[in-house]
């Protein structure tokens, strides 16, 4: 979580939080009223404009597991440390069996965030991190209609997709942000040409790696609530049926 006086920007691993925090830091003229990477307010704020960021959840797996081929991550320290290091040593080929790993509820539910554990049994673990950071306090439960939850007034204002990261933060720097941003012509120029920050090799560039049809329908029902949000078309069970 990055706050500054009029808003707060939460950051959600692998889908651009970094470069949003860089942009932020150079060209936001608020100061800067709490820092604390990656922590969900207990509530929100009011008065403050809140916004989180989400990836498609085939592709932020993808990001996580190449991550942890270079040895980085929260993700593969914690596989490491509890001795499932193995699951990094076949490379890209190896991504289907720490998928597996990831979607199964028992096995992944001591990598969810602190105090989220118990989401295990009903989403995700990308859906579980989503949801601690767009509806704050929902990790002290109670569980279920995520959906209406996440559409209801405690939610947060905007939601950024990585895909679209960059059009939606100039929308933002034109829009409710504008008074945030003294030098409006010097934030568009950097929106202009992004950096590339804090990024993964990708080893599947050349390539998909094979993930078997039940594991990618596996991983459409455990994130479904963030596929039905916002990547209703990129489902795979509804891509296999087609």
């Amino acid at each position: 979580m990055i706050e500054f006086e009029s808003f707060c920007f939460l950051q959600n691993h692998k889908t651009g939080c970094t470069l949003v925090e860089t942009f932020l830091r150079a060209h936001c003229s608020e100061d800067i009223v709490r820092y604390e990477k990656h922590w969900a307010p207990p509530a929100r704020r009011s008065g403050k404009f809140f916004f989180v960021g989400v990836r498609e959840p085939l592709d932020t797996y993808l990001s996580l597991f190449n991550y942890g081929i270079d040895g980085r991550g929260e993700i593969f320290l914690r596989l490491n440390a509890a001795g499932l290091g193995a699951l990094y040593a076949a490379g890209i080929d190896g991504f289907a069996e720490w998928l597996r790993h990831m979607l199964d509820p028992p096995g992944s539910a001591a990598l969810y965030p602190p105090g989220c554990a118990w989401m295990a049994a009903e989403c995700g673990l990308l859906t579980a991190r989503f949801l601690r950071l767009a509806i704050p306090g929902s990790q002290r439960g109670p569980g279920g209609n995520w959906a209406s939850r996440l559409a209801g007034p405690d939610s947060v204002d905007t939601v950024l997709r990585y895909e679209t990261l960059i059009p939606q933060l100039r929308e933002l720097v034109c829009g409710p942000l504008r008074h945030a941003f003294a030098d409006l012509d010097a934030a568009l120029a950097w929106l202009a040409s992004p950096p590339r920050v804090n990024a993964s090799q990708r080893r599947d560039r050349s390539g998909m790696p094979h993930v078997p049809a039940e594991l990618l329908a596996r991983l459409a029902d455990r994130e479904r609530l963030l596929y039905d949000a916002f990547y209703t078309e990129q489902r795979p069970d509804r891509m296999l049926s087609t």
